[in-house]
């Protein structure tokens, strides 16, 4: 779900709630809305943390590619 342009959390029964994920050629992956189809970015191409994710259409830029690494 999206609020001011910033993606939140909402409830698992909402369809907008549902997003999958899809491993790119580079080791990344692409979150991908399961409703709209649309993919999650980073706001402004930025590399700062406590940046806004927010919905786009897919471009294959490196502000929509993420990599999820084991925090310990």
């Amino acid at each position: 779900m999206s609020v001011d342009g910033n993606l939140h959390l909402g409830g698992c029964e909402q369809a907008d709630s549902e997003w999958r994920t899809e491993f790119m050629p580079n080791g990344s992956l692409r979150v991908v809305s399961r409703k709209g189809g649309s993919s999650m970015k980073v706001a402004g191409e930025s590399y700062a943390n406590g940046d806004h994710i927010v919905e786009d259409v897919w471009k294959n830029t490196i502000s929509q590619q993420f990599y999820f690494r084991e925090v310990k």
